[in-house]
């Protein structure tokens, strides 16, 4: 998914979150933001908006222990902060039916390499072959550049390097 700066795309992954969770009994999403800071001052409060007039028998609960939001219907919603090595562990185990990786482009690339956007495309390949090897969809949400944004096909060069 690309998107102009601020325009939403936390919002949008935690939207897609809450349907998988709610469409799908016993689903196991996985969110992984950028830090642990923006978990508890961005993530959490827009779930917790989204859910503000959700009916009881729907409306999931925040465990912060846990670091997960579970559903009436046994989903489990697992959020961490990638800079946080303990709390990242909390997005390992049984099957994830969904992993969504918050602005993808802050990920730490495998290799350096002279340019950032090589190392932007070997971590986005890198994500493609995680998903294909655990055979589970994985979703980035990610900024386009200013060519991007009225691009009909985002491509790598559409895809700012900030």
């Amino acid at each position: 998914m690309e998107c102009a700066r601020r325009l939403g795309k936390s919002y949008l992954l935690c939207v897609l979150a809450l349907e998988v969770c709610l469409k799908k009994p016993r689903a196991r999403i996985v969110y992984c933001a950028q830090t642990q800071k923006e978990v508890h001052e961005i993530i959490v409060p827009t779930v917790e908006a989204l859910i503000a007039d959700a009916p009881a028998d729907c409306a999931p609960i925040w465990k912060s222990q846990e670091g997960h939001y579970v559903f009436p219907n046994g989903a489990l919603f697992v959020v961490f902060g990638a800079e946080d090595k303990k709390k990242a562990n909390r997005g390992r185990g049984p099957g994830a039916d969904l992993v969504l990786v918050d602005y993808a482009q802050l990920v730490k690339p495998p290799s350096k390499r002279d340019q950032r956007r090589h190392e932007i495309s070997e971590t986005y390949e890198e994500l493609r072959g995680l998903a294909g090897e655990l055979q589970i969809p994985l979703w980035t949400a990610h900024q386009s550049n200013r060519p991007g944004a009225g691009a009909k096909v985002i491509l790598q060069e559409h895809i700012a390097e900030d």
